[in-house]
């Protein structure tokens, strides 16, 4: 609580040094919540009175704060949707508004955005770590068992191969041919 402001009576030959009058106050900040507050003060002595008034406005102007959960193993296989992490969202006035925060992905990265009552907004981001953990599938063009009479000519009727991330490798198989 703030000191009284302090009133004199003061005058040219009487009060000549003046003495101290006791000065009332009426109304009362919250300065746990956004508003407008009055504070009117008064002195009066005799036949003299004096009255000021003044306006306090309790404003939140403090961005809130995301926090990103991270857990040091989460990678998202290629191809597959990003599973959230967590996340939590603090204000200094609101408390906690996690159930504020939007997320957009966007190109391999999740934007956060928060705002508190008060329309201060905060943002944060979190780059989705992928990874390509599946190796690429092959497959035999005919038959997988092929049968020969001694001395006939083998020809390889071939395989693709297809990767989720690379798409056709086909032309990257390495063939050995070891058939006589």
């Amino acid at each position: 609580k703030n000191e009284l402001p302090k009133a004199k009576l003061q005058g040219s030959i009487l009060f000549k040094n003046g003495f101290d009058i006791p000065v009332k106050e009426v109304g009362q900040v919250d300065s746990s919540k956004i508003g407008v507050y009055q504070l009117t003060y008064s002195a009066k002595f005799l036949f003299w009175n004096s009255t000021i008034s003044k306006q306090i406005e309790i404003i939140d102007d403090v961005q809130p704060i995301i926090s990103l959960k991270i857990d040091g193993m989460s990678e998202t296989e290629y191809g597959e949707e990003y599973v959230e992490e967590g996340y939590t969202a603090y204000d200094e006035y609101d408390g906690d508004i996690t159930d504020k925060v939007t997320s957009v992905i966007k190109d391999g990265i999740v934007h956060y955005t928060v705002s508190d009552s008060s329309g201060n907004t905060t943002t944060a981001e979190r780059i989705i770590k992928y990874v390509d953990t599946t190796a690429p599938e092959i497959s035999l063009i005919g038959e997988s068992v092929v049968t020969l009479d001694v001395g006939q000519n083998f020809v390889d009727d071939g395989c693709t191969a297809i990767d989720k991330v690379d798409g056709n490798l086909t032309d990257k198989i390495n063939t050995i041919n070891n058939v006589n």
